[in-house]
């Protein structure tokens, strides 16, 4: 009865190796799967002409490929953003004295500078956005070393912005003509705990979590754009 029952579903080869002891009967069914995938999957590949011309080495080449070519491009846009930025300065020998440069070369010449970051920036309202177009910092070190006077960014941009709080980035908002703000409103928000003084008896209200400048931007209903990858 199962052995004809078998062999009508044309699983003679398998009967033979079960009787030949070849499988052992416990082991009938994984060497069945394993049969089947190996007739089904040469069969698939044919059936798709994607994975019939799929070239294991020559996808590998590829990547690789696009690796070096992105590389050089990543290598060459550096040198063309330093050689846009050099662009139009003069030589450092050849400003004159009493130019925004020139204050700037005789301070770096002094052992101990007259002036300060902040006053320098302040005296170099042309040269300054040539000198640093892209800007790297902290809201406390905006209000430390830009002017309130200083001639706007074209754009600030906020990274990690559920940590920043909204009155430590207003001073920054405040020097650009645009914003971009971008956090993950799941981590955990400001936090008041390390400002706290420790004499202070309200020490629950002070440990409370703050609002960050990307709630705050949410709740005004700025658009917003939600990354597909990270």
């Amino acid at each position: 009865g199962i052995r004809r029952r078998a062999v009508s579903h044309n699983l003679g080869a398998l009967v033979d190796d079960i009787e030949a002891g070849l499988v052992r009967p416990a082991e009938a069914q994984s060497a069945f799967r394993l049969a089947y995938v190996r007739w089904w999957l040469p069969a698939t590949l044919d059936a798709d002409p994607v994975l019939r011309n799929f070239r294991r080495f020559q996808h590998e080449h590829a990547i690789e490929d696009f690796r070096e070519i992105d590389d050089l491009v990543r290598a060459q846009a550096s040198l063309r953003v330093i050689s846009a930025i050099a662009h139009g300065l003069p030589a450092v020998q050849g400003v004159p004295r009493n130019s925004e440069l020139g204050l700037l070369r005789h301070q770096m010449e002094l052992q101990r500078p007259s002036r300060s970051i902040r006053e320098m920036i302040g005296a170099m309202p042309t040269s300054f956005a040539k000198l640093a177009p892209c800007m790297l910092m902290s809201p406390l070190s905006i209000a430390q070393y830009l002017p309130p006077d200083q001639a706007l960014f074209d754009v600030v941009i906020f990274d990690e912005a559920s940590q920043i709080t909204t009155w430590d980035a207003v001073g920054a908002i405040a020097r650009a003509h645009q914003t971009i703000i971008v956090g993950d409103p799941k981590q955990l928000p400001p936090t008041n705990f390390f400002g706290r003084n420790e004499e202070d008896e309200e020490v629950v209200e002070h440990e409370k979590d703050l609002e960050s400048i990307l709630d705050e931007a949410k709740a005004a209903g700025i658009p917003v754009r939600d990354l597909r990858w990270h």
